[in-house]
């Protein structure tokens, strides 16, 4: 058996051999931890797409480009894009306008200030930083679902290179990845076969996001192709996924809620080192 991953946002300053080898240790903790210490460990590659939007990074960091800054200018389409994906995270009954957008800092000299004011409202309710965090996030999201020749379709093309080789069994799809994962299924890129994809594991999920839905073409609810189970997890104070699950969009998903701690909720390696993965890949590898 073989596992594929599809990585999350920040990753243009890595390589796929890297991002390999921090999943695969990460995996194997989760299932040294629950299966014992002699549980085999299947091999597990990550789809690299991450360099496709170096291109848009000015402030490249170590590790998973924490500091990661896109500055180039946002569209009427982008903005309206971006402020329809944030009104969930607003507080209730706040004038946005009349925000003070100083608490922002400096080095945001891109942001039109409306959406300067709905980033502090963010912050208001969710905590300081996290509406530039999302944004971040959100601008990746955005050049997926609407620059195809730009990035969704190369970015389909690198992760199907891994997905087409013989033998995965199992994919497992982070933050953005689960969105491209989702929307590779369903045009049918990939799909369940004798030696296919027979598991879909999302964590940190953003599938449940009113505008990812509309610009993939699916307002009503998610379904992927019959044959494939769908394992979703979801850590509380991932803002990502709401701190909720896909099951109320997604009606054939399996939800399960864990603890990735307080200082990152989002983590990937903290998500591949929970049990319910480790049960799933032990069953996959026995099944």
């Amino acid at each position: 058996m073989h596992i594929v991953g599809v990585h999350g946002i920040w990753q243009g300053n890595t390589n796929a051999m890297k991002l390999s080898a921090d999943w695969s240790g990460a995996l194997a903790r989760g299932l040294r931890r629950y299966h014992g210490a002699h549980c085999p460990i299947p091999p597990l590659t990550v789809s690299h797409y991450g360099r496709l939007f170096r291109g848009q990074a000015q402030h490249l960091g170590p590790g998973e480009d924490e500091t990661w800054v896109d500055e180039s200018p946002v569209t009427d389409e982008e903005e309206a894009f971006i402020l329809d994906t944030l009104d969930p995270y607003l507080p209730d009954g706040v004038d946005t306008a009349s925000l003070p957008v100083d608490t922002l800092g400096l080095g945001i000299p891109y942001v039109p200030r409306q959406l300067a004011h709905v980033l502090v409202a963010v912050d208001q309710k969710a905590g300081r930083g996290t509406g530039q965090w999302l944004l971040r996030i959100i601008r990746q999201v955005y050049r997926y679902l609407h620059d195809d020749d730009g990035y969704g379709s190369p970015i389909r093309d690198l992760v199907a290179e891994e997905l087409h080789r013989p033998g995965p069994r199992v994919v497992i799809a982070h933050s953005l990845g689960s969105v491209i994962v989702f929307d590779m299924l369903t045009r049918q890129d990939i799909g369940p076969g004798p030696d296919g994809l027979q598991y879909l594991v999302t964590c940190g999920s953003p599938l449940a996001w009113p505008t990812i839905r509309r610009s993939l073409g699916h307002d009503g609810l998610l379904r992927i192709p019959q044959g494939i189970q769908w394992l979703n997890l979801h850590a509380a104070g991932d803002v990502v996924a709401q701190s909720r699950g896909l099951a109320h969009v997604a009606p054939d998903v399996h939800d399960e809620a864990v603890r990735n701690g307080v200082a990152e909720p989002h983590s990937v390696v903290r998500y591949l080192a929970q049990q319910p993965l480790a049960d799933l890949i032990a069953k996959a590898a026995t099944g």
